[in-house]
């Protein structure tokens, strides 16, 4: 029986201590950033105001500006439209458009869609745009999943918002009530949004100006009044929230490589690395070396890792985050 005992345990044990090592990298590699500096008043803000937000989690990570540009270009203006001049709309939409179109959302999309229209379509990700629908309806992406609160524009990144079914709500809400240390959240939000551009320093300079990519993510509760006041409201347990945030950081990696695709094809430059081209070839390779070894620092042909990482990560699952001083226009 002893024996039986020990095979069943093993392999949990060995999942907890494994997923253990995995989130104390990300955490000791990409702490999450201020919500103060780098978040807006939307995403703070519950759907209802019976509801409460106890905290926020916010990835970053920097990447040169010529490898979002020439996303921008792309989608709407043409690889040789060299006199475009991208607003901060711009550049939110893009980064938007990236996020929502790696292969892990899409995946997640397409089952959704199978379940709730009858095929593996991934629905709407934003690839037209994120204003209402003509009726002036908000518009629902990911079949569904999430619904836009607030579309980007030059001051205001994109923000949506989804929910948790009430039953699923309500039944452990129940459960908290007769002592169940835990409730599950009604719902939440999530922020897609660039920072200003910067230059780089030292090292850097050539590589720049750069900007801030970010991935937030806010969960909302039921204010419930026989649980006090709102430090003492019941949440999820704290090995799940911290699940949920080595996902974030990870998903908000997933989200880089896009951004390469485009700069294979777009944009003018060499090699040499001094264009968008050449930017691309050098991440590529980096890359590679990043998914196999996530946990070391290194150079690529005079290249700082984290810049490597941050030309080349979207949607392919790279570490993701980079804490920079920077505000949004």
């Amino acid at each position: 029986m002893s024996r039986t005992r020990i095979l069943l345990a093993t392999p949990p044990i060995l999942a907890a201590y494994t997923a253990n090592i995995w989130l104390n990298d990300l955490e000791e590699r990409y702490p999450p950033i201020a919500p103060e500096r780098s978040s807006t008043l939307a995403l703070h803000t519950p759907s209802r105001a019976s509801q409460h937000v106890p905290h926020v989690d916010i990835y970053a990570t920097r990447i040169p500006l010529r490898a979002l540009l020439a996303r921008v270009r792309g989608l709407e203006h043409g690889s040789d439209d060299v006199k475009f001049q991208p607003t901060q709309r711009d550049l939110h939409v893009a980064w938007a458009q990236s996020v929502l179109g790696c292969r892990t959302i899409r995946a997640e999309s397409k089952i959704v869609g199978l379940f709730r229209r009858g095929r593996l379509h991934p629905g709407d990700l934003g690839q037209d745009g994120f204003a209402p629908d003509p009726s002036g309806t908000a518009r629902q992406l990911m079949n569904g999943v999430m619904e836009v609160v607030a579309e980007p524009t030059v001051n205001q990144p994109l923000v949506t918002s989804w929910v948790i079914p009430d039953g699923a709500r309500v039944f452990f809400e129940r459960l908290a009530r007769w002592g169940y240390p835990w409730r599950l959240m009604s719902g939440g939000r999530h922020e897609m949004s660039v920072s200003e551009p910067f230059e780089g320093e030292g090292d850097d300079v050539p590589f720049g100006p750069f900007v801030e990519v970010r991935f937030a993510s806010a969960h909302a509760y039921e204010v419930v009044s026989d649980e006090g006041d709102l430090l003492d409201q019941k949440v999820i347990p704290g090995w799940t929230g911290r699940l949920h945030r080595g996902f974030a950081s990870t998903q908000s990696g997933v989200s880089m490589r896009m951004l390469a695709t485009f700069n294979a094809s777009d944009g003018p430059g060499s090699a040499s690395g001094t264009g968008v081209k050449g930017f691309q070839t050098t991440a590529y390779l980096s890359a590679s070396m990043i998914w196999q070894s996530p946990m070391q620092s290194f150079t690529w042909k005079g290249i700082p890792s984290d810049i490597v990482a941050g030309i080349y990560v979207l949607d392919n699952n790279s570490q993701f985050g980079h804490d920079q001083e920077s505000s949004l226009k």
